[in-house]
């Protein structure tokens, strides 16, 4: 087996050439590894990027690194699911309460092992990279890896790697993440930035989310992140619209965005072919829409629940969320916030919301959340109407 050459090592002292200046064997090379993106639709700094994520991906010595990682991800959802599940089993007996308690203890503590296995680094000889590089301020900075991150965000705030992508897009400018690559023991890590170009030199392949595999995050952004904006795809978007009666999901979103109300996001591309009408752009499935667009839009055109007559109303959510609250309470439950989320797929922060009273004014600051149904979810924030003379 030939021996593995970096593409970065080939490139060096190229960056800043176009694709004319390469010579040919180079050229050829660029050409062949380089799509979808092209090489002169990408600045020096994101040929550099791209080629180090080539390398992350491609090294034979971090196959079985990234192999590991992803086995340990889906054991960890695995487990997570099992948890969900003996939650919601009924404990009518003290010997059922006593099973569900210590098998939940069982599947935490399995978790816990999972999830020290993602933290903990590999061996040197497998990963350039080191723990913790030097911080511009003195001290260092711990990193953890694309999978481990998406893990931790994961079962924390119900992210998906869609909405990972959004984050990272955003950038912490805007609220979101920042995400590097191959942090050394020496020297600061360079940023992570997706790949722009024009879209017709950038080819079919509009998936974003292999390019973050090579992705590492300060440990501390992940652990004390918190998004003031939910993204969800356009995918789903159009599931969710498109379930009611009367609504065409690709129409009423295209009107929407030409009203200025929706934004549809790609990492990669800006927009999609929806809001472009062109062919070379993604599909409007592939795009990102803000989960408080979506919701402002559900509440003006749609009277708050689509779809949802006889559902529970905002108010008759309140008193209901209070009245079990109380019950929490009277039964000695400290932390009734918590076990009120858990039971009903939300946030701590989401449940506090809930249940303020109707005239309070509703949090600023307060996480965005979209878990539940179009049905389950509370009055959402109303646009500001304009004022009629």
């Amino acid at each position: 087996m030939a021996a593995f050459i970096s593409l970065e090592t080939r490139l060096k002292g190229w960056f800043g050439a176009t694709f004319a200046e390469l010579p040919e064997a180079l050229a050829r090379t660029v050409e062949r590894e380089f799509k979808p993106f092209g090489w002169d639709g990408l600045e020096p700094d994101q040929r550099r990027e791209y080629a180090r994520q080539w390398d992350c991906k491609k090294d034979p010595a971090r196959q079985e690194e990234h192999e590991r990682a992803w086995a340990l991800v889906s054991e960890l959802q695995e487990l997570e699911d099992q948890i969900e599940a003996w939650r919601a089993v009924q404990t009518p007996t003290a010997s059922d309460l006593q099973t569900q308690q210590a098998r939940l203890a069982d599947l935490q503590a399995a978790i816990n092992r999972v999830r020290a296995r993602l933290d903990r680094r590999p061996p040197r000889a497998h990963r350039p990279s080191g723990p913790a590089v030097p911080a511009p301020g003195g001290g260092s900075v711990a990193f953890v890896a694309y999978p481990a991150a998406l893990a931790q965000l994961r079962q924390r705030l119900k992210a998906t790697p869609e909405e990972l992508a959004a984050w990272i897009f955003m950038g912490s400018e805007h609220d979101g993440l920042v995400a590097y690559l191959q942090p050394g023991d020496d020297e600061p890590p360079r940023r992570f930035a997706f790949p722009t170009g024009e879209p017709s030199r950038m080819g079919g392949d509009h998936d974003y989310v292999p390019l973050m595999m090579g992705c590492w995050f300060a440990r501390q952004d992940i652990e004390q992140f918190e998004p003031k904006a939910r993204y969800t795809t356009g995918r789903d978007l159009l599931a969710r619209w498109g379930s009611l009666p009367g609504v065409d999901a690709v129409a009423f979103v295209r009107a929407k965005i030409e009203e200025s109300r929706l934004v549809d996001l790609h990492p990669v591309y800006g927009g999609t072919r929806i809001s472009t009408d062109d062919a070379d752009y993604p599909p409007v499935e592939l795009g990102l829409f803000r989960v408080a667009d979506v919701e402002a839009i559900e509440a003006e055109d749609f009277g708050g629940l689509p779809g949802a007559a006889g559902a529970e109303g905002a108010e008759e959510r309140r008193l209901r969320l209070t009245k079990r609250r109380a019950q929490l309470q009277a039964s000695g439950v400290r932390n009734f916030n918590q076990v009120l989320a858990e039971e009903e797929g939300l946030s701590v922060e989401r449940i506090k919301q809930l249940l303020k009273p109707k005239a309070a004014p509703p949090s600023p600051v307060g996480p965005a959340t979209w878990v539940d149904p179009i049905q389950q979810k509370g009055s959402p924030t109303q646009r500001p109407t304009k004022r009629k003379d």
